[in-house]
């Protein structure tokens, strides 16, 4: 798995609303009920799953932050503006197999979830991907 030393990441902005802190708090909703659900915006990627887990992923550069544990909102740094949107990123992440697995960069923690919607996540990464292009 690649480390990426930076973890606060600025993008500029192609979209004409705010919408990182708006799918992050809808993911997280969907994810309080344990509703599995995988959308893809702009390079990002939110999912949640039935064991009321969310992430927001970055396509791109394998970057990945938590947004819930267990029904638990999980607090995320996201800045947007006008033109621009900046993420703290807290974990790396790759897909493994059937498993979703992330490495937290503060503590190198590895964290390996199964049961997770992965064979879905893995078609947004690649739209996500593609849209970024």
């Amino acid at each position: 798995m690649k480390k990426v030393k930076q973890v606060f990441r600025v993008r500029k902005r192609e979209m004409e609303r705010p919408f990182v802190e708006s799918e992050a708090e809808h993911i997280v909703e969907r994810a309080r009920t344990g509703e599995a659900k995988v959308v893809a915006v702009r390079e990002l990627v939110f999912f949640s799953t039935d064991s009321q887990d969310a992430w927001m992923l970055d396509a791109v550069d394998g970057l990945a932050a938590q947004l819930c544990r267990a029904g638990q909102p999980v607090p995320v740094r996201i800045e947007e503006g006008d033109v621009r949107f900046a993420i703290e990123w807290t974990h790396d992440f790759e897909l493994a197999g059937s498993s979703f697995v992330a490495v937290e960069k503060r503590s190198d923690r590895l964290v390996r979830c199964e049961g997770y919607p992965v064979s879905a996540i893995a078609e947004a990464l690649d739209k996500a991907g593609r849209a970024a292009d």
